[in-house]
C-alpha cells in the first residue's frame, strides 16, 4: 500500500526487527527506509508525487533530514555514518519489504536519467560486414527515451527486494541457467560492485526488472538508432577507431594495450568520451546488452521499415554493444550477436527504455 509522507514533525516508534542474515546487514549498511506508516528503518526509499513540504523525522538511532537539490529531493539520514537516498521530486513512500513479498511496479521511471531520442531515420546494419548485418536497410524509429547508462549491481539488487521470486536459486531453469548471478551471495553482489552493470542476468530477468521499473528492453532498431544515429556513426562517439583515440573511449580488449586492459566489467559512465552526442553512455563495450528482438540472420532482407520489432519468434534473442572482453570491431554500432534468452554470462547486462508520448 502506498502512503503518504507523514507530517512536518514526527516521531516514530523504533521496531524491532528479527535476527537478519549477512545480506541484509549489508543492505543495512546501505540504505534506511523511511516509512510514514512504520519505523524508519532498512529498505528502500521510493517517491511517486511531489512533496509539498520539507519534513523531519526522529527517532532514538535515526534523524533525518530532507533538502531540495538539482530538481530532485535529497534524503539524508544519519545512522552510524551519512546515507543519502536519491528520489525525484515526488512525496509518495514505496515503502520496503523485509518480510519478501512482492512491491507492485515502480511506474516511477526518473525520465532526468533517460534520454529522449527524437524520431530518427538511419541505415541499419551494413554492406560490407557479416551476412547476420546484411543487407543494411533504412529503418525509421519513432520517438523513444532510452537509459543513459547500464543498469548497474544496486538497481538489480532493488528488483531483487521487491520481487523474491527472481533472487539467486529461486529461478526457473526456463527462466534463466544455473550460472544465474553467479557472483552473487544472495542479495549481495560481489564487493566494490555497486556502479558496475548488472551481469549474470538472462533476457527473461531483464525483461522481468524492465517492467518492473515501468520500461521494457529496446527494440533492437531503436538500439541502434541511438547508436548510429542519422548520420550514421561506426562508433557512439563518431567514426574513429578507439585504436586510433588519444582518449579511452570505452571498456573493451585493446588489441594495443594503450589503455590498459581491465578484465572485466567497469563502473558506468567510466568513459564520457564514448557517449552519444545526446549523452548515452557505453552503447560500446563493458557488456553486450539484451534487447527485445528474437535473432533471425534473414530478417534484415525482410524487416519493415517503420519500427521494426523483430521476428514473432525464434530460438534465440539478440545482444548489441560488445564488452570488455572483445576488440574493437566488434564496438562497432551495427555488430549483433545471439544468445538463448535463458543464457547468463559475466560478459552480458542490458538498460532499458520506454516509449515517447508524441
Amino acid at each position: 500500500m502506498l502512503a503518504r509522507a507523514g507530517p512536518a514533525h514526527t516521531r516514530i516508534r523504533a521496531r524491532r526487527f528479527p535476527k537478519v542474515s549477512a545480506a541484509v546487514h549489508h543492505e543495512l549498511e546501505r540504505r534506511v527506509h523511511l516509512s510514514a506508516n512504520g519505523p524508519v528503518g532498512p529498505g528502500v526509499v521510493d517517491c511517486l508525487v511531489p512533496i509539498q513540504s520539507f519534513k523531519k523525522i526522529r527517532n532514538r538511532r535515526v534523524t533525518g533530514t530532507k533538502m531540495a537539490r538539482k530538481g530532485r529531493e535529497v534524503i539524508t539520514l544519519r545512522r552510524h555514518g551519512v546515507f543519502s537516498l536519491w528520489c525525484m521530486a515526488l512525496g509518495w513512500v514505496l515503502p520496503a519489504n523485509l518480510a519478501g513479498e512482492a512491491l507492485p511496479a515502480r511506474n516511477d521511471l526518473q525520465i532526468d536519467e533517460m534520454v529522449r531520442i527524437p524520431a530518427t531515420s538511419f541505415l541499419m546494419g551494413d554492406d560490407h560486414s557479416d551476412a547476420d548485418v546484411r543487407p543494411a536497410h533504412r529503418v525509421d524509429v519513432s520517438a523513444f527515451f532510452i537509459d543513459r547508462r547500464e543498469v548497474t549491481c544496486e538497481e538489480y539488487r532493488r528488483f531483487l527486494l521487491a520481487n523474491p521470486e527472481w533472487r539467486k536459486g529461486r529461478v526457473s531453469p526456463s527462466l534463466a541457467d544455473r550460472n544465474y548471478l553467479r557472483d552473487w551471495d544472495d542479495l549481495s553482489y560481489p564487493r566494490g560492485k555497486a556502479a558496475h552493470p548488472v551481469t549474470w542476468v538472462s533476457w527473461h530477468a531483464a525483461n522481468a526488472y524492465a517492467k518492473w521499473r515501468g520500461a521494457r528492453l529496446p527494440t533492437e532498431a531503436e538500439w541502434e538508432a541511438t547508436a548510429r544515429g542519422a548520420t550514421g556513426r561506426i562508433y557512439p562517439w563518431g567514426n574513429e577507431d578507439p585504436e586510433n583515440s588519444e582518449m579511452p573511449r570505452a571498456n573493451y580488449a585493446s588489441a594495443r594495450g594503450r589503455f590498459g586492459r581491465h578484465g572485466g566489467t567497469e563502473p558506468v559512465g567510466r568513459y564520457p568520451a564514448g557517449a552519444t552526442p545526446e549523452g548515452v553512455l557505453d552503447m560500446a563495450g563493458n557488456v553486450w546488452e539484451w534487447v527485445a528482438d528474437w535473432h533471425d540472420p534473414d530478417y534484415y532482407s525482410e524487416s519493415p521499415r517503420v519500427n521494426p520489432t523483430g521476428p514473432s519468434n525464434g530460438s534465440y534473442r539478440v545482444v548489441r554493444g560488445g564488452s570488455w572482453a572483445v576488440p574493437s570491431p566488434w564496438l562497432r554500432s551495427y555488430a549483433r550477436l545471439r544468445a538463448f534468452p535463458a543464457k547468463t554470462s559475466d560478459q552480458v547486462g542490458f538498460r532499458c527504455a520506454r516509449t515517447s508520448s508524441p
